[in-house]
């Protein structure tokens, strides 16, 4: 009996038989996390986090014997979302408005410049934007 495992995904058995048993485990996490502190020109701070991760757990496994055949898979997901926002000072409309037109201009990926045009009322901003993925995968078969 010999058995055979790797972290690509591909079997290393040479021989002609094929495993009589094999499972896999795939994992997939994704985390991203924004950042923005800006002053307004009145001198109200604002700060703004968000955190958000996902999970992913792909297992699967198979056997085989005289009797026949027999396979199992399990697909787990998780995801969560952190915020947080903290103001110190009275916003104006107007220092909201600008607020959310900052904001939506970073998540088109431009960097406006503050205190001009649309953003007249924020006198300086401060962002930072961070996105990982991690993937791994193992493969272990049994030949016999």
């Amino acid at each position: 009996m010999r058995v055979s495992a790797n972290n690509s995904g591909q079997p290393c058995n040479t021989g002609k038989s094929s495993p009589v048993a094999k499972a896999s485990v795939r994992t997939a996490k994704e985390s991203s996390a924004l950042k923005l502190t800006l002053r307004t020109a009145e001198g109200d701070t604002v700060e703004i986090s968000l955190d958000a991760q996902n999970l992913r757990r792909i297992e699967r496994g198979s056997a085989r014997g005289r009797e026949g055949r027999v396979s199992q898979t399990s697909d787990t997901q998780s995801n969560s979302l952190t915020a947080s926002v903290n103001v110190t000072g009275d916003l104006s409309d107007a220092e909201l408005q600008d607020i959310q037109a900052l904001l939506q201009s970073l998540s088109g990926g431009e960097t406006p410049q503050a205190g001009q045009g649309e953003l007249d009322t924020i006198s300086a901003y401060q962002y930072s934007y961070q996105h990982t993925r991690e993937v791994s995968q193992s493969t272990v078969q049994l030949y016999g």
